[in-house]
């Protein structure tokens, strides 16, 4: 038989127990508390579910940089300020970034994209993309997330286009991602609990620029970090529960209130 304490917290636990050797009164008192406590937990479960992140450009490079990356190793190497300009995005203004040199280089996020994002586990990171190479073909490493010793990085199924393009990357395991430590060792596919460890601690996120053994200029527009997609009960959703739960431990207490009058007639 399955414990009550392996399938509930232990705060509701204990009024498990009272509930059981207590009173009607004491009973009635626990339920209420009872109510109160699943009213505050869907409370805390719906204000945990985090906003979506937004760069659009269209009044700045909103912190926005360039990373250059030594693409054997993924350590970093030097950083550069982003171009921006008010219009030519899709629509209105993007950044831009001419190959700055050798190594393979990033467009990285400001400070509002790190930290702990664990909120976005579940999510979804897009963004639109252009570059001024052709013929790239399917790019590998399109994004890198590094946190916590850890680098995960995406491969897209489809090419950066002359024009603006689409994409959308999703932050979890579903999508095609690959583990490495840092140093770019030890690859595997990423799982779950990689995307629980790096993004409770990013410390970067940056979308490839570089796609040639050449000078290409590289165009970014539109990026959107979501938060978790899973259903989070609205306010009178949550409500209604707590009305429900209160409603029965009444109705309850006044049926033994009722049973006890026959007994005693």
């Amino acid at each position: 038989m399955l414990d009550e304490r392996e399938s509930v917290p232990e705060s509701l636990y204990t009024i498990l127990r009272k509930l059981k050797r207590g009173g009607e009164e004491m009973k009635m008192k626990c339920l209420l508390l009872f109510a109160i406590s699943m009213v505050f937990l869907l409370s805390c479960a719906r204000n945990s579910q985090a906003a979506s992140i937004t760069s659009i450009f269209d009044s700045d490079a909103d912190g926005w940089f360039v990373q250059d990356v030594f693409q054997s190793t993924g350590n970093p190497g030097g950083t550069f300020s982003a171009g921006w300009s008010a219009t030519g995005g899709n629509p209105g203004g993007h950044i831009f970034k001419d190959d700055p040199g050798p190594l393979a280089f990033f467009l990285a996020a400001p400070g509002k994209f790190i930290g702990n994002k664990s909120g976005s586990i579940g999510g979804t990171l897009s963004f639109d993309l252009s570059t001024s190479a052709t013929s790239v073909g399917n790019v590998d490493s399109l994004i890198w997330l590094r946190g916590s010793g850890v680098i995960l990085s995406y491969d897209a199924s489809k090419q950066v286009e002359t024009t603006f393009t689409s994409f959308t990357a999703p932050l979890d395991s579903s999508g095609n991602w690959t583990y490495y430590q840092d140093g770019l060792v030890n690859s595997r596919a990423a799982t779950d609990a990689d995307f629980n460890l790096v993004l409770s601690n990013l410390s970067a996120l940056m979308i490839r620029g570089d796609y040639i053994n050449g000078v290409e200029r590289t165009s970014l527009d539109n990026v959107v970090m979501t938060g978790s997609t899973n259903p989070v009960p609205e306010p009178a959703t949550v409500a209604l529960i707590g009305i429900g739960i209160v409603g029965i431990a009444g109705a309850e207490a006044r049926r033994r209130r009722k049973k006890r009058a026959v007994d005693n007639y």
